[in-house]
């Protein structure tokens, strides 16, 4: 570990190096464009393509697995990682992926701009995410380079590539990855993805709340007493509430409750099955408390009927958005969005809810901070444990150079460069420099906004996600990150980066049929005891067979298709 000072120096070096860079590049064009025998859009710019053969002929060198690429340090920022690959012939990689694209091309740009021989081009962004998949797999059109919604089936269906050689061939992927995460995502001793993003499941709490109602303001390690107190006491008939959908932290609550491994949904991440045993018990009845105490709002509103469900004009649905009209008037005084208003002391976020915040802090009137799930009093860490969702992409099983694919999915992943570049282009946004540089269509720049502190709502959480990099220039960059227009991070923000080699993987997306047995706990859950009267202890282990029988059928599959690569 670097010393502090030492940090701090190569950090300001860093980025005014960035600055100077986009700088640049946001006032002139450059690279070229060209298309793709298989539909791909480039990510050009309106300036004319220049003859690169000269410098293509003097990068003919390739690297032996395992080796790094030969020095080129023109065009790498001192300090971060170089290319690792350098094909001996120019090669083009198609990219599918969820970013917008102003953050492609971006990206694209200073990617193609550091690696000889490597220029990457984008399809149209998925729409029918992997259903569209599953067609241009279907036509032998897969792109090189894949996000997937769905790892489990990614790899069922036989879209990915095993990646596991390049990544281990890698100086610098182990020590500049979240292993924990990478351990998380790893089928079978196989890695077929590699995070692109990370999104920080998190409870936001109103400070001023608190301080309004002489509330103290806990500490992160705050645990489960803590946290219930805080609840009751911010509930104030036709004021206030402590929670808005406090059910939806239910499957959080084991991660910090029962002993490690256990993550979301008392899933075990080391045996890869779910354990319903005494802390299923307490976490349950603890939220049935909660939920009779009427702490939060939403909840019992449903009661009161969903009205969106109905038909408009059906006598019904008017009749039940008036009883959830007065049930919010008699709740918190105000018929709105509770936590907009700043009406409720805590609210969950889960997923890309954590990384849209700097636009939410932009919310008026009152204070905030991000905090982790409370932990247990017996809980075996000293610090809490955070809940990281990912977005996943990976080398497509079709890819035509994969050593080249890879190449730019380190750069979406574990490369600290990558992730420079991703806020470097926010922080230096120009919307008409933008538009002159990129050929970006009619439609597409009408979604493009003035501000650039509005790009989280209308260009999604992709451009301030956190980062996947596992390394001091990373941390602390995401920490300066804040458009023009924007405040700071929040110090539960910073918190949570100095502690996720703590942090467990949901596993929602990334472990096979993990969703789907979720869900059948879930919704038993609310059925059976929440709204029922069946006691958990009596439905524990019938939930947890049910669960891991679902897991098992999806394990078969999975095997099954990666015995037969």
């Amino acid at each position: 570990m670097r010393g502090e000072e030492v940090k701090k120096l190569h950090l300001v070096k860093v980025l005014s190096l960035s600055l100077v860079m986009s700088l640049t590049l946001a006032a002139c064009g450059g690279g070229g464009s060209q298309g793709t025998e298989n539909g791909g859009t480039t990510s050009s710019t309106k300036s004319e393509s220049t003859d690169t053969s000269d410098s293509n002929e003097e990068s003919k060198e390739s690297t032996e697995e395992g080796s790094e690429a030969p020095d080129d340090s023109s065009s790498i920022e001192e300090g971060l990682e170089a290319p690792h690959y350098v094909p001996e012939e120019p090669v083009t990689i198609t990219y599918f992926g969820w970013e917008n694209e102003l953050n492609f091309n971006i990206l694209a740009e200073k990617f193609n701009e550091r690696h000889k021989n490597i220029e990457v081009v984008r399809y149209p962004n998925p729409i029918e995410g992997d259903d569209q998949l599953t067609k241009m797999a279907a036509s032998g059109e897969l792109p090189d380079v894949i996000s997937v919604f769905n790892l489990g089936s990614a790899i069922r269906n036989g879209w990915l590539a095993d990646v596991t050689p390049y990544f281990k061939a890698d100086p610098i992927a182990e020590e500049s990855s979240y292993m924990n995460i990478i351990d998380g995502i790893t089928t079978y001793d196989k890695l077929y993805a590699l995070p692109t993003t990370l999104y920080l499941n998190a409870l936001m709490v109103n400070l001023d709340l608190l301080r309004h109602n002489n509330i103290e303001i806990p500490e992160y390690t705050w645990t489960y007493e803590d946290h219930e107190k805080i609840l009751k006491d911010a509930t104030v008939a036709g004021e206030s509430r402590g929670n808005v959908d406090v059910r939806w932290s239910i499957d959080f609550y084991p991660a910090t409750y029962a002993n490690d491994p256990v993550g979301r949904y008392w899933f075990n991440q080391e045996t890869h099955r779910f354990e319903l045993g005494k802390s299923f018990e307490d976490i349950v009845n603890h939220f049935d408390d909660l939920l009779a105490a009427e702490v939060s709002i939403w909840e019992h509103a449903d009661k009161r009927g969903k009205p969106w469900e109905l038909e408009e004009g059906d006598p019904e649905r008017e009749k039940q958005e008036q009883a959830r009209h007065q049930y919010l008037l008699d709740a918190i005084g105000v018929d709105d969005d509770g936590w907009a208003v700043g009406k409720t002391a805590t609210h969950a976020w889960e997923g890309s809810g954590f990384a849209w915040t700097i636009r939410d802090q932009r919310y008026p009137g009152f204070e905030y901070d991000h905090y982790p799930y409370p932990m247990n009093n017996d809980h075996p860490y000293d610090e809490p444990r955070y809940g990281v969702a990912t977005d996943f992409a990976g080398v497509s099983s079709s890819a035509k150079d994969p050593e080249a694919a890879y190449e730019f999915l380190r750069y979406l992943s574990y490369e600290t460069q990558g992730f420079l570049d991703r806020i470097d282009g926010i922080n230096n946004y120009d919307r008409e420099a933008y538009i002159e540089k990129y050929d970006f269509s009619d439609e597409y720049i009408e979604t493009l906004p003035e501000d650039p502190a509005m790009l989280f709502g209308v260009q999604g959480p992709h451009v301030n996600a956190i980062s996947p990099a596992n390394t001091d220039v990373a941390r602390e960059a995401w920490k300066e990150f804040h458009p023009i227009g924007s405040p700071d991070a929040t110090p539960g923000h910073h918190y949570a980066l100095d502690h996720l080699e703590n942090a467990y993987l949901d596993n929602f997306r990334a472990y096979p049929g993990y969703a789907d047995a979720a869900n059948y706990i879930i919704e038993n859950i609310w059925s059976q005891v929440i709204e029922g009267d069946m006691a958990p202890g009596d439905i524990a282990q019938e939930l947890e067979d049910g669960a891991n029988q679902i897991l098992e059928d999806w394990e078969n599959d999975i095997k099954a298709a990666v015995d037969a690569q």
